[in-house]
């Protein structure tokens, strides 16, 4: 009987790869509850801002955008770096990097 993974470098992997496998269904499940919520917003009127506030929290979102789009890139070209039986040790397939990486980065 062959075993699938033999080495320690490949069991160090294993562990690795079940400890990321239990957060990414963690996160799975966090992320399922979360799309059956109902939410309710109350919009409420703000005293206007003075033109230097009122850019100085445009380039605050816009530096926050750019922090989320970068961890997204980099979270979506590492799981494209793993190969298939990777993948399979995860339990992932092609087709959900795209979602993982979004949850990563804009659900995190």
């Amino acid at each position: 009987m062959q075993l699938l993974h033999s080495g320690i470098e490949a069991n160090g992997y294993c562990a690795v790869a079940a400890f990321a496998y239990l957060w990414l269904n963690e996160t799975q499940t966090i992320f399922e509850t979360e799309t059956h919520m109902a939410y309710q917003s109350n919009i409420t009127s703000i005293a206007p801002q003075s033109l230097s506030e009122q850019l100085s929290a445009y380039i605050t979102d816009f530096r926050a955008a750019l922090a989320r789009r970068k961890v997204y890139r980099n979270t979506l070209n590492e799981l494209r770096t793993l190969g298939p039986r990777e993948l399979d040790d995860l339990g992932l397939n092609r087709s959900m990097l795209k979602r993982i990486a979004y949850q990563a980065a804009y659900k995190a």
